[in-house]
């Protein structure tokens, strides 16, 4: 070959590499089955489809692999899909949906269904590295919930908690050691840390510190782990914890929440200032590399321009499901808690029992406490406070304009709780999963009356 062409030929080769689009995750599926010999004696099991899919944002749904039985049940085929994750399965038959369930796809894995129909969902294995590991850190966390459902009701020694919380630590974490790169391994880090917020902080911030710096678990879990340094090593500390983790990632989108993490606990600290400082520059830097960050910042300007802690509670006034009229005005002389929420909120009623028994105890201290739902339906607030029972005053739907409510107090995710003192200051805004922080701001709040 005469040389002259071989600068052509690597040019040639450079542009076909970069023309070329990235390959999709693939995934080989294959398994059996069968049906129940009671429903159909013939043992001709083909005919039945096995299809996963992926729903979009839109509810459109790709499929990513199909595959129809032979008449031993048997089947085999490639997913092609974007992403490691969980995919919903849909089994069905004669053009009737039987089964529907879900499955993990992973890039290289290879994925083993067995099952029986019609009882697809209670008998069906499903084996792979990705699919094993995930059914095991479900044992793990059916069994944590049923442990707490247990000390919720009152039945074990307070004494023994903290043992536990460090127990269950340990068994979310081991689930990550065992089954290292899986999505079993994310959740049960997610789990393994988050545990030990605020009962062992210190702990908390060892096995955070351990994760690999390109993890992005360090990501997801910032904004705990940086809470617990503050609880641990003070303001201050706090904030060299969080400049350590900024200097040791290349990451902008990791060192971008770290700046969040540092504002919002300036904030929370009532170090308003330095919180607007920090803001200005964060714009300055964050704004034109991220969208989010734009709609971020302007979010928290609006925070600290009107319901920073020490601001006057802006004005409300709703009617209750009693007739009552309550107001920012006739709740000033004692501590108020204001929540505004959606009563289908999944997160909202998984708090719910925690909130009854915060009102119950501070209610002897003086706390009033209104709901503010911003459901239209009358009929889903009464459903819902008639199953559970109804402690305070909700605000009747429809007695206030949800589009007003929502600006005023910014509310950016539900549910958004407000502890406002008796003089009708922000204590704190407290938003989605913050129920600790609050009964930690309660407890100073009412510290002279708990104390006598």
């Amino acid at each position: 070959m005469k040389t002259k062409y071989i600068p052509f030929l690597i040019g040639l080769l450079a542009f076909y590499a970069c023309s070329r689009k990235p390959e999709k995750p693939t995934a080989i599926v294959k398994g059996q089955i069968t049906v129940n010999p009671k429903v159909d004696s013939t043992r001709d099991y083909s005919g039945i489809n096995v299809t996963i899919i992926h729903r979009d944002t839109s509810d459109t749904a790709d499929t990513l692999f199909h595959a129809v039985t032979d008449t031993t049940g048997n089947f085999t085929g490639k997913a092609v899909f974007k992403k490691r994750a969980m995919y919903p399965m849909l089994i069905s038959r004669n053009g009737n949906l039987i089964s529907s369930s879900s499955v993990i796809l992973a890039d290289n894995d290879t994925v083993y269904i067995d099952g029986q129909i019609p009882q697809f969902n209670e008998t069906v294995t499903i084996k792979s590295r990705e699919n094993t590991a995930y059914s095991v850190y479900q044992r793990v966390e059916q069994n944590y919930n049923r442990l707490v459902k247990y000390v919720n009701s009152g039945a074990l020694p307070q004494d023994t908690i903290p043992h536990l919380i460090q127990t269950w630590s340990n068994l979310f974490w081991s689930v990550r050691k065992d089954y290292p790169n899986t999505i079993a391994a994310d959740r049960s880090t997610v789990n393994a840390i988050q545990l030990l917020s605020g009962a062992f902080d210190q702990e908390l911030l060892h096995k955070y510190d351990s994760l690999k710096v390109s993890d992005s678990l360090r990501d997801i879990l910032a904004k705990t782990a940086t809470d617990a340094a503050a609880r641990t090593y003070g303001l201050n500390g706090a904030i060299q914890y969080i400049d350590s983790l900024r200097k040791s990632s290349q990451n902008p989108k990791y060192r971008m929440t770290l700046s969040m993490n540092q504002i919002k606990l300036l904030y929370d600290s009532t170090e308003i200032n330095r919180a607007r400082s920090d803001l200005l520059n964060f714009r300055k830097q964050y704004d034109k590399k991220f969208s989010d960050a734009k709609e971020w910042a302007e979010n928290f300007q609006y925070d600290l321009d009107h319901l920073a802690p020490g601001m006057e509670m802006p004005s409300f006034k709703v009617v209750t499901l009693s007739g009552d009229t309550v107001s920012n005005e006739t709740l000033k002389g004692k501590p108020y808690l204001l929540e505004i929420t959606g009563l289908a909120n999944k997160l909202y009623q998984n708090q719910f029992p925690q909130m009854k028994a915060i009102y119950l105890v501070y209610k002897n201290f003086g706390l009033q406490y209104v709901t503010v739902p911003i459901d239209k339906s009358q009929v889903t607030v009464n459903a819902f406070f008639d199953e559970r029972g109804k402690n305070w005053p909700v605000a009747k739907a429809g007695s206030y304009k949800n589009s007003d409510m929502l600006k005023r107090f910014n509310i950016q995710l539900i549910p958004t709780r407000f502890l406002v003192d008796s003089n009708g200051k922000i204590i704190r805004k407290y938003v989605g999963m913050e129920v600790d922080r609050l009964i930690s701001d309660l407890k100073l709040a009412f510290k002279k009356n708990t104390n006598s």
